[in-house]
């Protein structure tokens, strides 16, 4: 999938939303009909967790990350959140037909036409504060919980640069990761992320570093800031976006629930080297045991000597599933409720989440070797009183 180019500057900008984006609010009709939204804008959906809605949608441009040809659930789910996004849009090449290909979040307010472009100029969404004054980073790029050394050398060795950080004294903040690019320099950007996301994970996200889900996109955030400002260092303008950023509180707000900002969130339980995707209902009559592993608590497993299996523990009245490999044990596996079996399975956003005894579970795979055992490639959900199946593949990043 190729976004179509306009005549008028070759733009093109995604908004990054997850859950509920608001059309109506978020443009000043005065300067975007529809036709105009659709001519340089597309909605484009992350976060397989989340059900989406666009308010009063009137058939805009619309792109699902999930459902693109290349896709690293990996991403989204560790929580790389808009950066995935730059990613994806690179690898899947929506950008080839572009000149300048921008990205800004749902809840920003576009109160004004999109800026003039030129290929000598990034436009930003600026703090309107330096990245480095008196030799010290500025306290929005969160130094204290931000290897920002590291940033800064995986920069310099990517690029064969000696920046320092005095180099970076004067230079402007963008956060957010709402930019428009001129094609080469988001390409520029790309090649170094897609290399530095795999660089950061998982250490940025273990102690001494903060934790809990979402701070590596923020981490990432600040890869994009720093690019930013190096940019301008080596003689490419910036200009400000001006876009208003209804992220507070109040009744002017549009941001919906960001759990990033909450350590102690549900979604911190769960494995982010393990994804699962829904695949199909199977009638119980074509579902061959033989050729599967029954799931059951871990004291109840039979054969003590196999390397890799899947066993299920339940906390709260909640069925958790767990892998152990080799003695290692995963986090809690989150399955997503099948779509089109709306109202099989009780759930929390789309996982589910309920008492699964009712059911009988399994899981399938392939054998490794004799010391690695099964590598997991299916659990089902067996529902005898309705003779349904339900498949779920399993993607383990290793």
């Amino acid at each position: 999938m190729v976004v179509v180019a306009s005549s008028e500057q070759n733009s093109h900008i995604f908004i990054v939303f997850h859950n509920i984006v608001n059309s109506v609010r978020i443009f000043n009709n005065k300067f975007y009909t529809k036709d105009k939204i659709n001519e340089k804008f597309t909605f484009f959906g992350v976060n397989e967790l989340y059900e989406k809605q666009i308010t009063e949608d009137k058939g805009y441009n619309t792109i699902y990350e999930y459902d693109l040809d290349i896709y690293n659930p990996f991403l989204q789910k560790r929580g790389y959140m808009e950066t995935s996004v730059y990613l994806h849009v690179y690898w899947n090449n929506l950008h080839k037909d572009l000149d300048f290909v921008g990205f800004c979040q749902y809840d920003m307010i576009h109160n004004n036409p999109i800026p003039i472009l030129d290929e000598n100029t990034i436009v930003i969404q600026s703090t309107h504060k330096n990245i480095v004054a008196f030799g010290k980073w500025q306290n929005m790029m969160c130094p204290k919980v931000r290897n920002l050394k590291f940033l800064l050398d995986s920069y310099n060795k990517h690029f064969d640069k000696k920046f320092t950080i005095q180099d970076l004294s004067g230079l402007p903040l963008s956060l957010w990761q709402t930019n428009i690019y001129p094609k080469k320099v988001f390409e520029k950007l790309c090649k170094w992320l897609e290399i530095f996301v795999k660089d950061i994970y998982p250490w940025s996200i273990q102690e001494p570093w903060e934790t809990h889900w979402g701070v590596i996109g923020g981490y990432t955030e600040r890869a994009i800031a720093l690019f930013n400002a190096l940019e301008k260092k080596q003689g490419m303008k910036m200009i400000c976006w001006r876009l208003d950023h209804r992220c507070g509180h109040g009744p002017k707000r549009l941001a919906v629930e960001r759990f990033q900002y909450n350590p102690k969130h549900w979604v911190n339980q769960f494995d982010l080297n393990i994804h699962s995707t829904f695949e199909k209902t199977i009638d119980l009559k074509q579902f061959d045991e033989s050729k599967v592993y029954k799931v059951k608590e871990q004291s109840l497993q039979e054969n003590v000597n196999q390397h890799t299996y899947i066993y299920k523990e339940n906390k709260d009245n909640i069925t958790h599933l767990y892998l152990s490999c080799n003695g290692e044990k995963s986090k809690s596996i989150m399955l997503y409720a099948p779509k089109e079996e709306k109202n099989i399975f009780k759930k929390r956003y789309l996982a589910i989440q309920e008492n699964l005894d009712k059911y009988e579970l399994f899981y399938s795979g392939k054998a490794y070797s004799f010391w690695k055992g099964l590598k997991i490639s299916n659990i089902y959900i067996v529902n005898r009183k309705e003779n349904k199946v339900f498949s779920w593949k399993i993607k383990v990043d290793e």
